[in-house]
């Protein structure tokens, strides 16, 4: 890991497109051939810390971005929460200071790792935060996800005897030739589907650094180079008819729909407003008939994160003249409930480094 002790610093708290990202440690040995952080240099890599518990969340509690009890946050995600025993006991540390800060914020963790009974227990013990675990459970061969699947069921077994803890499924990413077969994606979601609220299912993301990775072990990728997670049609259409075959488990293709439906409220990243949903959805009618409205006091809330003037409200849109950096766009779209157009976009730190490998 080359990156300066400012870097590191940088990546420990970002506004993410989901989530608001809180970060103690940066790194992961699990090395997984397709881990969109390898461009930054801190894959493989032991995790490094970087921030203490305390100060990260008070960080966050001080930031005009961060709205109590309305910011969807991530612990953990620039490594594995639960990678090794420093790490898990870290993430539990950042719960605890939540829930003593008497927050009511949905808080996800993403986790490819083990929980145990008494993991799940001290979970299910949170009274005001509302632990989300996102269990990454994708058919993927230990070539290019070295670490073993039955971890990620165990898991799942464990967390599913939770009251007060939601579970959800991600299958991703999806790799042609390697887990979109209807087998795999059957298979996989038939045993998350016994224990999880829904699946997130996406694509993958990959580069010129990715797809050099891919190659060194022995995987040729022919897929189109990009720097949005790309997936096909075919895969659309197995995830389709499993659902189909399935009417009381659900299946989305966004993380913010998936989460949203889980904590039963509208989209919180308006992507009703961007996209033909299907009425399929069982989100649907609390998206396009309870969506909330934006606030009366716009001008102040835009204020609020740093952008004063160079923005029009518009049919039902807001549009910003003025450079406008991922953060702010993230905010407007979480908080403030609107669609934003802007024609310049500063971006986060970790896109900067990850879109290094060049598409």
């Amino acid at each position: 890991m080359n990156l300066t002790e400012e870097e590191l610093r940088s990546l420990s708290r970002e506004y993410l497109n989901s989530y608001y990202s809180l970060n103690t440690y940066i790194g992961c040995t699990i090395d997984c051939a397709y881990c969109f952080l390898a461009p930054i240099g801190i894959v493989p890599s032991v995790p490094i810390r970087v921030i203490s518990e305390e100060d990260l969340v008070a960080e966050a509690l001080a930031d005009p971005l961060f709205v109590r009890g309305e910011t969807v946050i991530s612990l953990n995600n620039r490594t594995d929460p639960f990678l090794n025993h420093q790490v898990k006991n870290s993430t539990f540390r950042l719960m605890d200071i939540l829930e003593r800060e008497n927050l009511t914020n949905p808080v996800t963790i993403t986790s490819k790792g083990m929980l145990t009974i008494e993991d799940v227990r001290r979970l299910d013990e949170y009274r005001h935060i509302l632990p989300i675990i996102i269990v990454t459970y994708n058919g993927m061969p230990r070539l290019l996800q070295p670490i073993d699947c039955t971890l990620q069921e165990a898991t799942m077994r464990h967390v599913a005897t939770c009251q007060n803890v939601r579970l959800i499924h991600q299958f991703r990413p999806i790799i042609p030739g390697l887990n979109d077969s209807e087998e795999t994606i059957r298979r996989t979601c038939s045993y998350a589907s016994r224990f999880c609220d829904a699946t997130i299912y996406q694509g993958v993301r990959v580069n010129k650094f990715i797809c050099e990775r891919l190659q060194a072990r022995n995987y040729e990728y022919t897929g189109t180079l990009s720097t949005k997670k790309i997936k096909s049609h075919k895969v659309d259409a197995v995830f389709q008819a499993w659902q189909q075959e399935n009417p009381t488990y659900h299946i989305f293709d966004h993380t913010s729909c998936c989460l949203s439906y889980v904590l039963r409220q509208p989209d919180y990243n308006v992507c009703y407003r961007e996209v033909r949903c299907s009425v399929s959805c069982p989100n649907y009618v609390r998206c396009h008939d309870e969506a909330p409205v934006p606030p009366v006091d716009l001008a102040e809330q835009l204020a609020r994160i740093g952008i004063y003037d160079g923005w029009a409200y518009t049919e039902g849109r807001l549009r910003v003249s003025k450079p406008i950096t991922d953060e702010q766009r993230s905010f407007v779209r979480h908080i403030l409930h609107l669609p934003c157009d802007y024609e310049h976009r500063r971006s986060l730190f970790s896109e900067k480094m990850m879109e290094r490998g060049d598409v």
